[in-house]
């Protein structure tokens, strides 16, 4: 019996991301479900890597988050 482990990481890692993903789009159904999908495809790693590796990828989802910069000519 064969099993997908590297698929099942990435289910996992969908999980632990869709915290971080809800905070940064509360009212967007449709930009958290491309992040999801995004955060889905292959993921293996060693388990000492693993929370770096999220915490990485927290830093650049919320850099994709456009931000309302006030204009400093106001």
């Amino acid at each position: 019996m064969c099993y997908n482990y590297e698929r099942m990481m990435g289910l996992g890692f969908a999980h632990a991301m869709s915290y971080v993903l809800e905070e940064l789009y509360p009212n967007d159904k449709d930009k958290l479900a491309e992040g999801l999908t995004r955060e889905l495809t292959y993921y293996n790693t060693e388990n000492t890597f693993g929370s770096m590796i999220a915490g990485i990828v927290a830093s650049l989802e919320e850099k994709k988050k456009p931000t309302m910069i006030p204009s400093a000519a106001t």
